[in-house]
């Protein structure tokens, strides 16, 4: 929807003279969705070659449109959090104000339209809407549902190869959510699949993997060499072509592969490993987090993309996990496993944001266990809170995003030396990253602080 504002308020505007190239100017504003006028029109000038005069007039068209886009947006994810979270089974929902197509639209972007259409089903109010609405849901569940399906089927085929080697590995994000939070393969969509072994199984796996067909995949928009990845990583991505389709496998040997995460974030594997839990996929034996863990990594999964595309269903996970498991986490001691991984406000950051927007019952004891100091809270409210008081509408960038990464320490007095280390790594991780080898390694030292800085890559 916000592309298709960004192409209309373009496409308004005469034809300016000279060279103008409308896909570049909407990847910048996909790219910089934050951008005033000011900074737009400097783009027009700078890169379309716009008269001064005329890119300004041109940004503030477009960016007045996009204001009223986004409160548009805004407003339908409103509606969103009322229909999915608690409030409409007390009649909150003041159905007939409801703009269906706009919410439609949001619930596919987030992906929960399948959700959204058995949350209407169940409640009896689908003829509510337009029925070009309720057939774009319908379909999006039976997408949804074909989708997980073969994915499902190609995760057994993984899993039997890697018992043949010894391997049981730990199920993560749809994978293990969609059996356990929905019961229902048409409810959530799942993009690959994601299975995490030991560190030392690592090799083995892949290996496995390359027997059935899978080979690096890559994705890494970094271009991190494996290498690196292995070694200060978390992850790798695999894909098999087979008959038209494209299966993708995310091979995780961490919980976590953010480098802030990493420098900020202490998760013991041992520990996690042992409370795992015994699980079934089909006939094949694996395992899957506790239900603490398995907080704990969506919850720092969600900060890591920093509330981008994505989101928003990963809230909805969080908000159904608490509601079957929130006592028996906090039995489990909840509390003090955030405080001994260092992730206690990052913890505090998601809960309040479920509780305020879809109204997960989370104890005000626990909250205020978790909570920072009352002057973090409330740039951390103001920080997370998009239009209107919900969801924010956009992934946090920019040095919001270096802000929200500061606010979440658990000891702000380490932030400094974090810091120094992010932006000046030794000379192994140096060597690891980049491929530097002997004198290339200063110059990737002055070189590196830079790329954090501008463009906020590790």
């Amino acid at each position: 929807m916000a592309e298709k504002t960004r192409r209309h308020a373009l496409s308004e505007q005469d034809p300016p003279d000279g060279p103008f190239d409308l896909t570049e100017v909407a990847a910048y504003l996909r790219g910089h969705p934050d951008a005033g006028w000011g900074r737009l029109s400097r783009f027009l000038a700078r890169r379309q070659r716009l008269p001064r005069g005329e890119a300004r007039q041109l940004a503030r068209t477009i960016t007045r449109k996009l204001e009223t886009e986004r409160a548009v947006e805004a407003d339908a994810d409103l509606w969103l959090l009322d229909l999915l979270g608690a409030r409409p089974e007390g009649g909150a929902v003041a159905l007939h104000n409801v703009e269906w197509e706009c919410v439609t639209a949001r619930a596919l972007f987030h992906g929960v339209g399948p959700l959204l259409h058995a949350t209407l089903s169940k409640a009896g109010w689908l003829d509510r809407l337009p029925a070009s609405a309720r057939l774009r849901l319908q379909r999006a569940r039976a997408h949804t549902a074909e989708q997980n399906a073969g994915l499902m089927v190609e995760a057994e085929r993984v899993l039997e190869a890697w018992a043949a080697v010894g391997i049981e590995p730990i199920a993560l994000k749809g994978l293990a959510l969609t059996p356990m939070l929905y019961r229902d393969l048409s409810l959530r969509p799942m993009g690959d699949i994601d299975l995490m072994v030991r560190p030392e199984e690592v090799e083995a796996a892949e290996a496995a993997l390359s027997a059935l067909g899978y080979r690096g995949s890559a994705l890494d928009p970094t271009r991190r060499p494996p290498a690196f990845l292995r070694e200060y990583g978390g992850s790798a991505e695999h894909c098999r072509r087979s008959g038209g389709m494209t299966w993708m496998l995310d091979l995780h040997w961490r919980l976590t592969n953010s480098e802030w995460i990493r420098r900020t974030v202490s998760l013991d594997l041992q520990d996690v490993w042992s409370a795992s839990e015994r699980w079934a996929l089909g006939s094949c034996a694996l395992r899957r987090l506790s239900p603490e863990y398995q907080l704990l990594h969506l919850a720092l999964h969600l900060l890591k993309h920093k509330f981008g595309q994505g989101s928003f269903r990963q809230l909805v996970d969080i908000d159904r996990l608490w509601r079957l498991e929130g006592q028996r986490m906090v039995d489990a001691g909840l509390v003090s496993l955030a405080a001994r991984a260092r992730a206690r406000v990052a913890l505090y950051a998601v809960l309040w944001g479920c509780a305020r927007w879809l109204g997960t019952p989370v104890p005000p004891e626990v909250l205020s266990a978790l909570a920072p100091s009352r002057w973090r809270r409330r740039i951390l409210a103001r920080l997370l809170s998009g239009a209107r008081g919900g969801f924010p509408t956009a992934e946090i960038r920019g040095w919001a995003k270096f802000l929200l990464q500061l606010l979440l320490l658990d000891e702000p007095q380490r932030a400094p030396w974090i810091g120094l280390k992010v932006l000046f790594p030794d000379a192994r991780w140096l060597e690891a990253r980049y491929g530097a080898k002997g004198r290339d390694v200063w110059r990737y030292r002055l070189s590196h602080p830079l790329s954090v800085i501008l463009r906020g890559e590790l």
